[in-house]
């Protein structure tokens, strides 16, 4: 239907849902389907940027940022330098196209601190966490921040430093509270008990549960 009505913009990230609906099939970090997707999309967006209208070449850039993701998700673990190159392309995108993509800035160094976490490298993923919770406070984004401190959590715990992660867990979880809506916040008062139980904290724990 995009193609029937010109649009290069609905073009490119219709090929990219293909792409996500290809990458469940492999996890090898080499799909070729859900690359060739991705590949297809990144032509329908460089199409639309040689048109040379300020609008439309905006939209390209947020598919070019977009088609960095979705390879940076299909590399992944199985090819961690890839991902990370291409994390930061998108990143470098989203950081030019300035304050209307910020929360996207955002949420693409939590998704490259996860990697990074996974593959040995806590340093650059506490940066990464940090870059991100700086953007979520700035724009009063709580829903971010504690995501940002629930992720800063389980990086500690995957260092084993137990005690340090639950405060990071009690964070997110503080800030959860402040939503008045205990349907979202559940999980982060789960996961903040659950710790607490892993540290014989039972009383506190048991009072989160209830």
């Amino acid at each position: 239907h995009a193609r029937t009505i010109s649009s290069q913009v609905d073009e490119g990230f219709a090929l990219l849902s293909l792409s996500a609906l290809e990458r469940p099939r492999r996890v090898t970090g080499d799909n070729t389907k859900a690359l060739e997707f991705v590949e297809l999309a990144y032509n329908a967006f460089s199409a639309l940027y040689a048109t040379g209208d300020d609008g439309k070449q905006k939209k390209a850039k947020e598919g070019f940022a977009q088609c960095h993701c979705c390879k940076a998700e299909i590399f992944d673990y199985a090819r961690p330098d890839d991902a990370l190159a291409e994390w930061t392309r998108a990143l470098k995108i989203l950081q030019d196209l300035g304050e209307d993509s910020e929360r996207d800035a955002a949420d693409t160094l939590l998704r490259r601190a996860a990697l990074r976490g996974r593959i040995g490298e806590p340093q650059s993923a506490v940066s990464d966490i940090d870059g991100a919770a700086k953007i979520y406070h700035r724009l009063d984004n709580t829903v971010g921040l504690a995501k940002c401190y629930l992720q800063a959590g389980e990086l500690l715990d995957s260092m084993d430093r137990r005690t340090d992660a639950a405060e990071e867990y009690r964070q997110a979880a503080a800030i959860a509270a402040t939503w008045k809506n205990d349907s979202r916040a559940s999980y982060f008062y789960f996961r903040h008990a659950c710790k607490l139980v892993e540290l014989r904290e039972y009383v506190d724990a048991e009072r989160i549960f209830k």
